[in-house]
């Protein structure tokens, strides 16, 4: 192991690269997440331990029908369809408003065509007026 001197104190190499792998995975875990693939990782956990567990009192091939007939689910897989459930519920619930033109006569202040006819007779106010034009960049060498 080697190590390299920041600031009079030794740093193990090892410690440069905990930091980008946490980073790589917080970033990771954050994408799962955001996918939704932790409720696929819950229902995976589900499953397996409900096939263990109704294999230790039969076949394993009617542990298997039993876990996926989706007549015999366990908490976990209620928790996980509670949660899906949820989600999707929390997702698809937003208020879509109609915008309305307003009714005629209606004190509103209204935006129609530019005209610039008016815009080339609006006077500037003498403190808002240059006094000089833009600074002219010098000349260049040939």
């Amino acid at each position: 192991m080697t190590c390299s001197r920041v600031d009079g104190a030794e740093v193990p190499s090892y410690g440069r690269q905990v930091v980008p792998r946490l980073l790589q995975w917080t970033a990771a875990l954050l994408l799962s997440v955001t996918l939704g693939l932790h409720w696929t990782v819950l229902q995976s956990v589900a499953w397996t331990s409900m096939v263990v567990e109704r294999s230790q009192h039969g076949s394993l091939v009617s542990a298997v029908k039993a876990t996926f007939d989706g007549k015999h689910p366990c908490e976990i897989c209620l928790l996980v369809k509670a949660g899906k459930s949820a989600e999707q519920q929390s997702t698809a619930t937003f208020a879509v408003q109609k915008l309305e033109a307003p009714a005629q006569g209606s004190e509103c202040f209204w935006v129609g065509r530019l005209d610039l006819e008016a815009l080339r007779t609006v006077q500037i106010p003498a403190w808002a007026r240059r006094s000089h034009g833009p600074p002219v960049p010098p000349p260049r060498n040939a």
